[in-house]
């Protein structure tokens, strides 16, 4: 199924950047207050001027309100903005790679998104891509497996080559130098544990254990992290589609004629 996104939201949001990303964060931060471009620019701690056209282009796909009050505009959130609860949802994640999956879904132009809307099974890659807990964890399955060959290495024989040189200097003595002999060492030696008390099983043991468990760890933050994304991804399709079906049944003479008849 193609969807042709034409909401007055992706009509206004050409790019969604740095500076909307940061706005969204703080209205949503604070959804009862309201701010002035100049009281925006030292809690962000940027030139207020970089937010300006950001707020405009907010102001128009509806996500935001403004009004002047002695000479200053404020602005602040729309709570009846129609996909303001998902949104608020994507916010409080607190992750980013959420806002970039609202510009994928919704084809906003953004400076890696894609042409046409992703699949679920692609918004939930890039959920994992972009998530650190998973980052972390993947690493932390790496290191586990490698424990594994290293507890596992004390059964096979251990062969150890060293090698020095040491360099002496003359000595001036009377006149006379005296001669020098330089160091050469080189040794080589073969072990073998025949019997360790069973600590050597027992280590390899726990490394396996400990393996098995950083996989089901990162087995279930994968799963966590499949749930937000289908979640979001299925709430924002819904809400969207509740709005352009909304907007459909708006321009049907019927309607507007149904509309009318309830006004009365």
């Amino acid at each position: 199924m193609q969807y042709a996104y034409k909401t007055p939201m992706i009509k206004h949001m050409k790019i969604l950047n740095k500076n909307t990303l940061e706005l969204l964060r703080l209205f949503y931060k604070h959804p009862q207050s309201q701010f002035y471009i100049q009281e925006i620019g030292r809690l962000l701690g940027k030139k207020p001027g970089v937010f300006q056209r950001a707020l405009n282009n907010l102001q128009k796909d509806g996500l935001l309100l403004s009004e002047y009050k002695a000479n200053a505009r404020f602005f602040r959130l729309n709570k009846d903005y129609y996909i303001y609860n998902e949104l608020k949802s994507i916010i409080d994640k607190s992750a980013k790679v959420w806002l970039i999956l609202f510009a994928f879904l919704f084809c906003v132009n953004f400076s890696y998104a894609a042409e046409k809307p992703l699949s679920v099974t692609e918004v939930i890659q890039i959920a994992y891509k972009n998530n650190k807990d998973i980052q972390m964890q993947e690493q932390e399955v790496i290191a586990a497996s490698a424990n594994i060959i290293g507890a596992a290495s004390v059964f096979y024989p251990q062969l150890n080559l060293q090698a020095t040189y040491t360099h002496n200097d003359s000595v001036l003595v009377q006149n006379i130098y005296s001669g020098y002999v330089n160091d050469n060492l080189i040794k080589l030696a073969a072990s073998q544990s025949i019997y360790s008390g069973g600590a050597n099983r027992a280590n390899f043991n726990q490394a396996k254990l400990s393996f098995n468990a950083q996989n089901e760890t990162l087995r279930a933050k994968k799963m966590d992290i499949e749930f937000d994304a289908k979640r979001l991804y299925y709430g924002l399709l819904l809400a969207y589609e509740t709005e352009r079906c909304r907007c459909c049944w708006a321009r049907l003479p019927r309607y507007r004629c149904l509309s009318a008849a309830l006004a009365l």
